[in-house]
């Protein structure tokens, strides 16, 4: 058996760990740390990270007993470090979001623990009179370390540095470093996030070298004051050593040099506020025993008065995302450049706030929303969500929470997120943990928080999980958080005299593959209420994994597709931007909802835009205000963005253009950065066409249809062309032109979606309903034939075994002589069902028809909640771009509120009807979409499906959060509908 099960105790914190500190990285001169564009410049600092000898071993106890004391194995692999050992061939990936991935034994971990060993050599040209440090970054989810063969130490917390002084174990020449990391401790019972499990020395490593006795630990704070412009610079030490001091301003000029022993206070005249919009650094360069440490100074302070948040004395909002590490080629080992590029794109979209979910990130992370400007909630490495799903009574959300022999380590881990990141000036929230219950050992560990840092605001959203068995102390909470309330809640907690705290949604908007479709009704809140001081989307990007198909190929896998038979499916596959870090369109959404510049409102002949940056006037932006009639621009209004102050509204005058009735008129705003590059589009409709009747066209001079009967179907025949009419189901089996049938199979009334990832909870109720797999059933059937045309006039139900009807319809088709197709649908929906999914009419057409011309909302698809991506206006676009390829396939390619659409191929089809209508234009069925669990799952293309549509369900935020708005949800009792189809040749 394994010696030093320190794995599986309680009370071992750590062994030989060395005294937190905050996080910095000494330099050996001023010059050197002045000038290093980062860490590796320090010529105090070395790198370990590269290729390690390793070995995977299934169980813990699978290593000869002798490991323990002379860690001598030899090692026949390589891995790359920082990594996890799943993405590079050992044990296997498992996607879980609440469960515990062992059995709830704490602190016990299964008997067969798999692990790894690391080998590392690299060497010392000479060791002199100074102390040596290796750090590790992150290890998941423990490490036991020697040093040339000597036991060092041991660690856990795996979103954590792990620091020992290796002075007493290095030698001059080649040093050999030994790790031993195992796949649970007892940290797992503390680590059950919504994430892929992953194992392995997943961040950096580095040894760096001090100054014996030197300075250890400091504090940083930088209150304002806003009346003198001025910053202080509040610099505290337990150092008992002399401390020098060299302030830079931002340019790089020096400001300020001398002295202080323990503390010293630095006052900034005309000082430079940091914001996320401002994102203003100073340098300050200290130094002690020879040691230079430089740290990046934001001069801010965050405050909340009558519930509203400010910075620097002025009211922000939170356009915020939840961030996890996960990435398919790399896991959770996401480097600084990583980071960088996440946090262009985050910029990109308008984002000001990350929610470092559910874990502290590596360093570098921090130092870059520094730079880059963010409002950090930095969350603590806690997350016990397991606890729901044990049996019975023990299934207590609390139980962890108010169990005090757990205190020690959840005090621990909460102190450790914070101490190491205590001078970041993009922190301005600490985030106690996640989905862990609420009790004693978080109120202590609050309080604590509050000791070590009372200038910024804690949080904790498991408050609204209180322990029903005490009285529940929120004295240290600085908000009332909480996840995926609905608009009702919002606005309840929003106008509550007796709520003296702000609201905020640590998350929100559940990005699930196509969603979410409430972003602009929560950003409406956000700008009504001033205490609802915003929110964080769920989340930033799709987690997924690489696996070989059983062709060979890498393809994209999620929940159960590694062989794991505890998961929980493609519930990781939920963000903003696809696994390939490409853009869905909903961050295109988000983007829109979130310009730093707003269009309003129109009324009368005013328009008002409104600049919601809270520090910056418009400069950094250009833009083109412009009046559009029916998708094309009729005029373009002059607009200054330079003056326009931050939360302040212009009003520009505008000239009502001449239009009819018929006509559509849109106000547009396109927003460019100074590279002239699009960075939002908004769009308010201010006037839309009165509903016309769809007429059929007559020609008398055209030769009469001919109508054959053949059983229950019809062939009508015209000048060139045949169409075939099944009575039976009230639809098209062929539709034939110039000789050249159109139809690769029958067309078909439907109200069937492929589920969204935000139908999970009705999809069940839909199918229970019939709407699936339901059949249409005719009544009766009535043929009229004109001189100029031929109608069907049918009455159907639609219905299932053992349920009562879904629908009643009265449907009258009617088709000229010029061949164009009329319907007129009259509709009952039967009682006590569901809100539908949709209700249309379906085309498989020849894979010839590859193109659409529409006027309606494009270029991206768009729903009657979900479209602030698009704009209305004449779109053109081929079928490929029409289509969105989720990795989990689903209903998607809707044009939502479309007002014609010409379908192009050996003819062209245009699409009318009196009011807008839903179109998409796609390669898959809904049948087809349903049945592939992944997009390569898909079948080989046969058609493309033209899908008219009435209407559909919104998308909302069902996985996780509200059901649809009322206004959002298909639930007519009865509708009426017409379109027409126009053959154009």
């Amino acid at each position: 058996m394994f010696q030093n099960q320190y794995y599986q105790e309680l009370d071992v914190l750590s062994v030989n760990a060395a005294k937190l500190r905050n996080y910095y990285v000494p330099f050996r001169n001023l010059t050197e740390a002045f000038e290093a564009k980062d860490r590796t410049d320090s010529s105090k600092f070395r790198l370990l990270d590269g290729e390690w000898a390793f070995d995977f071993y299934p169980s813990i106890h699978e290593i000869p007993v002798e490991f323990s004391a002379i860690p001598q194995l030899p090692l026949t692999k390589e891995i790359p470090v920082p990594s996890c050992i799943q993405n590079h061939g050992y044990d296997a990936h498992q996607y879980v979001n609440v469960s515990f991935p062992i059995p709830y034994d704490p602190p016990y971990t299964p008997y067969d623990n798999p692990c790894g060993i690391y080998r590392r050599s690299f060497e010392l040209e000479s060791l002199g009179d100074e102390a040596y440090y290796l750090n590790f970054e992150g290890v998941d989810s423990n490490l036991y370390l020697w040093v040339n063969g000597q036991f060092v130490g041991y660690d856990q917390v795996t979103h954590s540095n792990s620091e020992f002084d290796v002075s007493a174990y290095l030698k001059k020449g080649t040093n050999e470093l030994t790790v031993l990391v195992m796949k649970w401790c007892v940290g797992t019972y503390f680590e059950d996030q919504d994430k892929f499990r992953t194992t392995g020395i997943t961040r950096s490593v580095y040894l760096v070298t001090r100054e014996k006795a030197g300075i250890w630990d400091y504090k940083i704070e930088t209150p304002v004051d806003l009346a003198k412009q001025t910053g202080t610079l509040s610099f505290t030490t337990p150092y008992e050593g002399e401390v020098s001091y060299t302030l830079f301003d931002p340019q790089g000029n020096q400001l300020l040099a001398g002295t202080g022993k323990k503390e010293f206070s630095l006052i900034i005249e005309d000082c430079a506020y940091w914001t996320a919009e401002t994102p203003t650094l100073y340098t300050l360069i200290i130094e002690a025993k020879g040691e230079y440490i430089r740290e990046k100074i934001g001069f801010r302070e965050f405050t909340i008065q009558d519930r509203v948040l400010y910075l620097n004395g002025q009211p922000i909002k939170l356009y915020g995302v939840n961030h996890h590490d996960s990435h398919p080629d790399l896991g959770p080992s996401l480097l600084k450049s990583d980071y960088y590029e996440e946090m262009l794109k985050m910029k990109a979209l308008h984002m000001n706030g990350i929610r470092t979910a559910h874990y502290p990130k590596s360093p570098e992370f921090y130092e870059l929303a520094d730079e880059m400007g963010f409002y950090v909630i930095s969350e603590a490495d806690v997350e016990s969500h397991g606890v729901v799903n044990l049996v019975g009574a023990s299934a207590d959300y609390n139980l962890m929470a108010r169990d005090e022999q757990f205190g020690p380590i959840i005090m621990d881990r909460i102190i450790r997120s914070v101490i190491p990141f205590q001078n970041r000036p993009s922190i301005f929230m600490w985030s106690m943990q996640n989905e862990s219950g609420y009790g004693v050992n978080y109120e202590q560990a609050q309080k604590k928080v509050r000791e070590l840092d009372p200038t910024r605001l804690i949080h904790n959203e498991r408050a609204a999980q209180p322990d029903l068995f005490r009285e529940n102390d929120f004295s240290n909470l600085d908000v009332i958080s909480r996840m995926y309330s609905s608009f009702e809640d919002v606005v309840r907690y929003c106008e509550s005299s007796a709520i003296k705290k702000p609201f905020m949604q640590c998350e929100y908007a559940h990005a699930m593959g196509n969603g979410p479709g409430d972003l602009a009704d929560y950003f409406q809140l956000m700008e009504k209420y001033p205490s609802f001081i915003g929110g964080f989307v769920w989340e930033w990007a799709d987690h997924a994994m690489y696996l070989e198909d059983e062709n060979g190929q890498r393809v994209l896998g999620y929940g159960g597709d590694f062989g794991e038979t505890l998961h929980d499916s493609n519930f990781c596959v939920d963000g903003l931007i696809f696994p390939d870090r490409s853009l869905t369109s909903s961050a295109i959404e988000y983007r829109n909802i979130h310009s730093p510049i707003q269009l309003k409102g129109v009324k009368n002949d005013r328009i008002t835009l409104r600049n919601i940056q809270s520090f910056l006037t418009g400069t950094a932006f250009s833009a083109e205000l412009s009046i559009h009639v029916n998708g094309e621009k009729r005029s373009d209004l002059p607009i200054d963005l330079t003056q326009l102050a931050p939360l302040s509204e212009v009003e520009i005058s505008f000239e009502y253009p001449q239009v009819t009735t018929a006509d559509y008129v849109t106000v547009d705003l396109i927003l460019f950065d100074n590279q002239g590059e699009i960075v939002a589009r908004q769009q308010k409709m201010i006037q839309e066409a009165k509903e016309e009747t769809t007429i059929a066209i007559c020609d008398l001079s055209i030769p009469s249809l001919r109508v054959r009967q053949e059983q229950s179907y019809y062939k009508v025949e015209g000048t060139d062309f045949s169409y075939t009419f099944n009575a039976r189901t009230g639809s098209f089996e062929q539709l034939n032109v110039d000789d050249e049938a159109l139809l690769v199979a029958p067309s078909f009334i439907h109200i069937w979606r492929a589920p969204i990832d935000n139908d999970r909870h009705i999809t069940s109720q839909w199918r229970q309903a019939g709407y699936e797999a339901g059949q249409w059933n005719v009544i009766a059937m009535d043929i009229i034939e004109e001189a100029t045309s031929v109608t069907f006039r049918g009455s159907y139900r639609l219905g299932m075994p053992s349920i009562q009807h879904i629908l009643v319809m009265d449907l009258t088709v009617t088709i000229d002589n010029f061949g164009e197709i009329q319907y007129d649908f009259d509709v009952k929906k039967g009682n006590n069902l569901p809100d539908m999914p949709r209700f249309g009419v379906v085309f498989p057409l020849k894979k010839a028809f590859n193109k659409a011309k529409y006027l309606g909302y494009g270029p991206y698809d768009s729903y009657i909640d979900k479209h602030y991506a698009s704009h209305f206006g004449q779109h053109e676009q081929e079928i490929s771009a029409m289509f969105e390829n989720y990795l989990k396939p689903q209903e998607n390619g809707n044009h939502w509120k479309t007002v014609k659409a010409d379908i192009i191929g050996p003819v062209m089809y245009q699409i009318t009807s009196p009011k807008p209508f839903n179109f998409s234009f796609i390669p898959y069925s809904a049948t087809e979409l349903t049945n592939a669990a992944h997009s390569y799952d898909l079948p080989e293309i046969s058609g493309h499906y033209l899908t008219i549509d009435y209407k559909q369900n919104g998308i909302g935020s069902y996985s996780c959060g509200p059901y649809l708005k009322e206004k959002y949800r298909f639930n007519d009792e009865q509708f009426k509908w017409t379109f027409a189809i126009k053959v154009s040749r």
